[in-house]
């Protein structure tokens, strides 16, 4: 099965990210929970399942804790002041577990468009073509004002120093969600077909 099929039906709406409406939930944060229990994943990697995939709010704030206590040692090893950890790691984990839907393209990752029939011509024609806003995801990114003020940080330190040490620490949390989908992939096989 296509990977987006799977994401699909465990998403707390059951909202198709490959573009169709909205459904039932054909994969319960249940299941999604029992099958990350399954194996010898790290705790991390089952906290961002839960938090992500089960909707799990007691999962959502370990993770956060987690994510503190790395960025804590990551901060003392380059020897990086401590004052925003706490707002940093809370950040992260929002950005990770909800997040934004493109407003152009309601998340869908496609717009219809006029777009001219040939070029220098006055007939135009509606084409499904990718949203240029998010470049076809469905998701875009809170704006560096936003996430600074989630973070509890002026917008001018944030963009000065704190903007790529918090992408630094949501590309670690991109990179556990991709195990979680993989260890997804295998534990529900067929039935995710």
């Amino acid at each position: 099965m296509n990977p987006v099929r799977l994401l699909g039906k465990m998403t707390a709406k059951g909202v198709r990210l490959d573009g169709g409406g909205g459904g039932p939930v054909l994969i319960p944060a249940s299941d999604v929970a029992a099958a990350l229990g399954m194996g010898s994943l790290p705790r991390q990697v089952v906290l961002v399942g839960l938090a992500k995939y089960a909707d799990d709010n007691q999962s959502q704030l370990a993770l956060r804790d987690w994510v503190i206590a790395r960025f804590r040692r990551r901060c003392v090893e380059r020897g990086w002041k401590q004052n925003y950890v706490d707002g940093l790691a809370l950040l992260v984990v929002y950005e990770l577990v909800n997040p934004t839907r493109c407003p152009h393209c309601l998340g869908r990752g496609k717009r219809w468009l006029e777009v001219p029939v040939e070029r220098g011509s006055d007939e135009r024609v509606r084409r499904w073509t990718d949203c240029g806003r998010c470049k076809g995801g469905g998701v875009v990114r809170l704006s560096e004002r936003d996430r600074a003020a989630i973070a509890g940080i002026t917008k001018s330190r944030f963009n000065e120093t704190w903007a790529q040490r918090a992408d630094e620490l949501f590309a670690e949390l991109v990179s556990l969600e991709d195990r979680v989908l993989r260890h997804l992939w295998r534990q529900f096989g067929e039935e995710a077909a």
